[in-house]
């Protein structure tokens, strides 16, 4: 009988295993959001102002900004995440915001996922994002921008 038990166990332990490991960070809803560059719109023109969002893990640092080809302005933050909600703490002015995340696949706007945020006053309320525009090591939102209105031309 112990030895049932313990295969059993054993089995339980090692499936458990095998379907963790198979769980990609973007399964999860909340973890969609980060390690990503979301916007508004695709840019029609380089003076078509645009809203890019980022928020990075592990670093826990974000930036809203709003660009053209010509202009721009980002204010980062930083943040600690609870699920789909962070607190964000943004150096430069002391605010801090408590911000809700819904970030899910979806096809809109010529794009794979949108992310719906609330709680900030800073930004917009709905991003997009495409497959491919996952945030990699060196990579920031001013070479994001250019990529973009490269495209837009």
């Amino acid at each position: 009988m112990k030895k049932l038990a313990l295969m059993a166990v054993l089995g339980v332990m090692v499936y458990g295993g095998w379907r963790w490991q198979r769980e990609t960070p973007s399964d999860s809803k909340a973890s969609l959001a980060f390690n990503r560059f979301w916007v508004d719109h695709l840019p029609t023109g380089e003076r078509d102002p645009f809203n890019v969002l980022v928020m990075s893990t592990p670093e826990s640092i974000g930036g809203f900004a709003e660009e053209t080809m010509w202009n721009g302005r980002i204010e980062r933050f930083r943040f600690d995440a609870d699920g789909d909600v962070i607190r964000a703490v943004f150096p430069y002015t002391g605010d801090r915001e408590q911000i809700t995340l819904k970030a899910t696949k979806c096809d809109e706007a010529d794009m794979d996922f949108c992310l719906e945020i609330s709680g900030s006053k800073r930004g917009v309320s709905r991003y997009y994002s495409r497959s491919g525009w996952e945030r990699r090591r060196g990579a920031d939102i001013t070479s994001f921008r250019d990529e973009l209105l490269r495209a837009a031309k």
